[in-house]
């Protein structure tokens, strides 16, 4: 099967171009992004007890800490995934990216309870618009790879 060149006149759609390997190399790493927000998610529960215990929280704030990421992340969701589509996927990755870097080392070097909700705050805001962001990125990819078939497939259809 040959992939025909981008040698579409003016008004047009685009002809695809053969998918190169470094469109599946970005599919690789946005999964891995996807996974790693998961697993960072969920690490911080399972060191809650050795933080509260080297921090000498009680059992109210280690409440507060857990509770921030959860609530700021479920409010970010929609803001931060409508960031990313308005401001591009490069630029909305590059963005929580940073924001997630920055938390994670607020949260490691965090003296006191404030800077520890501070860097979670942070990090729940990166983390509800790395998994939005992806996604779009990862739509976008499929259809570049397979948007024609998908096109041809729907202009022929008997429905």
């Amino acid at each position: 099967m040959s992939w025909p060149t981008n040698n579409s006149a003016p008004g047009d759609l685009p002809v695809l171009q053969a998918p190169s390997a470094v469109r599946y190399q970005a599919l690789t790493w946005l999964t891995v992004a996807a996974a790693l927000s998961y697993l960072c998610r969920n690490a911080v529960g399972v060191a809650e007890s050795t933080i509260r215990e080297e921090m000498g929280l009680t059992l109210e704030q280690s409440g507060w800490f857990m509770g921030a990421f959860f609530w700021t992340y479920a409010l970010f969701q929609v803001p931060s995934g409508w960031f990313s589509q308005r401001q591009g996927t490069r630029i909305g990755l590059t963005a929580f990216a940073l924001g997630w870097s920055v938390a994670t080392l607020g949260i490691g070097i965090a003296p006191g309870f404030w800077l520890l909700i501070v860097a979670q705050l942070v990090m729940s805001i990166a983390q509800a618009g790395i998994f939005p962001a992806v996604n779009e990125c990862i739509r976008q990819t499929i259809y570049t790879i397979l948007g024609s078939k998908i096109n041809i497939n729907r202009c022929h259809s008997t429905d």
